[in-house]
């Protein structure tokens, strides 16, 4: 396989990749905003707003712990983005 049509594919599967992860991330984006959501009216339903309160609840607590490991997730596939767009402006130059 000669280097051109190599590196044709390689752009192909970064590309693709590329809106796979976009596509998560609008998904994941979305996905953070409403358990931002929960999370609040699950405080304002209890009263109690400070994790570190021994009242704040179960749900609460599930549901920032799913949001802390949700916002991980985003910053790791901005990363990886990030690289695939390095790489493919690499391939085209």
């Amino acid at each position: 396989m000669n280097r051109q049509s190599q590196y044709g594919i390689q752009g192909a599967v970064a590309a693709r990749e590329a809106i796979v992860i976009g596509t998560m991330l609008h998904d994941l984006t979305r996905r953070l905003a409403l358990l931002e959501a929960d999370i609040a009216a699950e405080e304002e339903r209890s009263g109690v707003s400070s994790p570190t309160d021994p009242r704040y609840t179960m749900l609460a607590h599930s549901l920032s712990a799913r949001r802390d490991n949700l916002k991980a997730t985003l910053a790791s596939l901005q990363e990886r983005l990030a690289l695939l767009q390095e790489q493919r402006s690499a391939v085209a130059a």
